[in-house]
């Protein structure tokens, strides 16, 4: 290939490029194209590795994929069709996640050098600890639309991918989502917390239940509970939405805290909970076969099969038009009564079903000829169509799983599409909210925008350029360049910058790793302390944690089962109290983080901790994103599985607009040049690395 051939490269490159061994993290829109440049540019010995499979959607752009691969292993694909270029490559292929304790330090050390080809965040912080760890370079980068970005990363040479501190990703109160929502992302965060009440893990955090326990309801709950002391039976919410209109609330129990009848207990308590069969045998005395309907059940539609003597109760699946009842009237009937939310706000419109299905045969719902089916606008009746179909295979479908399995919400799953589509677009409506095209729902369910396969390539021509300067011992001569969707001042759209040196205070990649939390000892567990704190925000992803007592007291261990115990306990049990330094270590990360526990009784907004380590620049960046993005869907909704999204889309991260001005290329006598601007709005909640 282009190595191979004399006069495309210096005798020097030609070499550097046969003898090196370099690892491709991602087999998707980047890594397809990747993956072609390097074996055509004489590149022989690589490993890639991907977890996900082949879907349709990925199929406009990823080309290395054809109809006949769909279901198949990404890395495996493209190793089959990156040989058909070069078919003396050796290239080897993982279909395994990158976070596996199986790719660990030594792994990463017996490669020249690793390419980034990710889509999400928490792979790219693990990769590029595993680089700084190895002691390996890093040539990473992203797209996003029509903009991209890559950049070199060298220990103790230039920032790591974690020295610039990230925004934090969009989230919004729980009140906000169950009783007063104002955006159409707020109805979309409700459908999906729905889906999973219904059909998924149900958490009780995504409850969508009317939340009573809204902080604008505290006075008005406080003055109904002290007028009523006459030993009233509190109700469920429930209850109060089908049969109370004092707007009575529920009292709070014995440790403060208003208890709420969720969604899941509620629909458990009228008997139509999908895991559990009911078959009731009744003497009836009859001798034929016939079906109604049973009166027992209030949301599973039930079949009563009459024969011989006896009566068969057959669950069928979630009836839409009740859970419709349920969802929007009679819950919306419960919120109306809380008549202080309202006291400056729209008041919402219970719907009836009958009501609306009335209206079908009105509305002509105008013409769709020659649009997108996805970029139609629903109407009310056709939301309620499609609910009804999309919640009758959903039921079927988990139904059919084994005891305490449940669904997974995917983007990419019609009848899961479809369903937060019908319901976030029906609450908007009683909420006064404009309602958005499948298209849109889709974009902002999974906080992503569609990828572009022109950058993707043009990326991926950039990632080999600079992995070119690496192998020959030219790192002065790394930049890190931006692709941008406007030419800037000078013109360009490409705008290759300096790389910048190591952030002192990082707490990844400097010479001591230390940062400090502000929390609640008595109140936050261990559980949070793990799973919300290390993983989560520091992106540990088997962390050991022991007092810096001179004791050794271990607190968590990532050995299965060891310290299971522990994790409801709060740091208050282990006198772990304001100013407690704890030692947090991640071995296959080769990572170790100081972490000093600052104690306070309560955070704004209810925050369950602060990261106050260069807290000054963590504020101002993500309060600058915060000023400047557009609404969108919270992550972990990613995901909650964010390692395992497909690659079709590109994952959107909100821009930190980088602090600083950064040098260019070509300033001998010109005016610094700052950070490319990004040019519109609607890019502004993008991060591209």
């Amino acid at each position: 290939m282009a190595a191979q051939v004399p006069g495309i490269f210096p005798e020097s490159i030609q070499n550097a490029i046969k003898s090196s061994k370099v690892l491709v993290v991602g087999a998707g829109g980047i890594g397809c194209e990747l993956l072609k440049n390097l074996v055509l540019s004489g590149f022989h010995d690589i490993e890639v590795i991907d977890l996900d499979t082949i879907d349709v959607s990925n199929l406009n752009r990823q080309f290395l994929f054809h109809k006949q691969h769909v279901g198949r292993s990404k890395s495996q694909v493209a190793r089959e069709s990156a040989l058909r270029f070069c078919p003396q490559a050796n290239i080897v292929a993982h279909h395994d996640t990158i976070m596996s304790p199986d790719y660990g330090a030594t792994f990463y050390q017996k490669f020249s050098l690793v390419m980034n080809a990710l889509d999400n965040r928490a792979a790219r912080n693990h990769v590029n600890r595993m680089c700084l760890a190895a002691d390996v370079t890093l040539v990473e980068s992203g797209s996003a639309g029509y903009l991209g970005q890559v950049t070199v990363i060298r220990k103790g040479s230039t920032e790591c991918y974690e020295c610039q501190p990230k925004a934090a990703a969009k989230t919004f109160p729980g009140c906000t989502i169950r009783n007063t929502p104002s955006e159409p992302i707020h109805c979309i965060v409700w459908a999906k917390h729905l889906f999973n009440q219904l059909f998924g893990e149900g958490d009780p955090d995504e409850d969508v239940s009317p939340d009573s326990a809204d902080p604008e309801l505290r006075s008005q709950t406080q003055e109904e509970n002290n007028s009523s002391q006459n030993g009233a039976t509190n109700q469920s919410t429930s209850d109060a939405a089908a049969g109370s209109s004092n707007g009575s609330l529920p009292a709070a129990n014995a440790a403060g805290n208003v208890e709420r009848t969720s969604t899941r207990t509620w629909a458990q308590s009228h008997n139509y909970d999908p895991q559990v069969w009911s078959v009731a045998f009744v003497c009836c005395g009859g001798l034929r076969y016939s079906g109604v309907e049973c009166g027992f059940c209030v949301l599973w539609r039930v079949t009563m099969l009459r024969c011989g003597v006896w009566l068969l109760c057959v669950v069928e699946g979630y009836d839409a038009q009740k859970l419709f009842s349920k969802l929007f009237h009679d819950d919306i009937a419960y919120l109306l009564s809380m008549d202080k939310l309202w006291s400056k706000r729209r008041k919402p419109t219970p719907l009836s079903w009958d009501s609306v299905m009335a209206q079908h045969n009105e509305d002509s719902g105008g013409s769709a000829e020659g649009v997108i089916k996805d970029q139609v606008l629903w109407t009310l009746p056709q939301c309620l169509q499609v609910l009804s179909t999309a919640t009758a295979d959903l039921s079927k479908r988990f139904q059919a799983l084994s005891s305490g399995d449940h669904l997974v919400w995917d983007k990419d799953d019609k009848n899961s599409m479809d369903f937060v589509t019908a319901c976030a677009n029906i609450r908007a409506h009683v909420f006064g909210i404009a309602q958005k095209t499948r298209f849109d729902v889709k974009s902002m369910a999974g906080n992503i925008i569609p990828a572009i396969a022109t950058t993707n390539a043009i990326i991926a021509g950039l990632l080999v350029l600079e992995a070119i300067k690496v192998l020959d011992n030219r790192f002065e001569d790394c930049r890190t360049v931006y692709l941008n969707r406007l030419p800037n001042p000078r013109g360009r759209v490409l705008v290759p910058c300096r790389l910048e040196k190591p952030v002192p205070t990082c707490y990844v990649c400097s010479a001591k790793n230390e940062v400090s939390v502000q929390l609640n000892s008595a109140t936050t567990t261990l559980a949070v302390l793990e799973e919300k704190i290390l993983k989560g925000t520091f992106n540990m992803v088997a962390p050991d944690v022991e007092v810096a007592d001179g004791k050794g007291t271990i607190l968590i261990s990532s050995e299965p089962g060891e310290t299971t115990h522990n994790l409801p306990k709060t740091l208050k049990d282990f006198s772990v109290v304001d100013g407690t330094r704890l030692n947090c270590d991640d071995f296959l990360q080769n990572y170790t983080l100081a972490l000093t526990v600052l104690h306070c009784d309560s955070l704004e907004d209810g925050a369950e901790f602060r990261v106050v380590a260069d807290a000054e620049q963590l504020k101002k960046i993500q309060d600058s994103a915060s000023a400047s993005e557009e609404p969108a869907a919270p992550a972990a909704a990613a995901d909650s599985k964010a390692d395992d999204s497909d690659d079709d889309i590109q994952m959107v991260e909100a821009e930190s607009p980088a602090a600083k001005k950064r040098k260019t290329s070509t300033q001998e006598s010109e005016q610094p040049l700052k950070k490319p601007r990004l040019q519109r709005q609607e890019d502004d909640d993008i991060v591209l690395l």
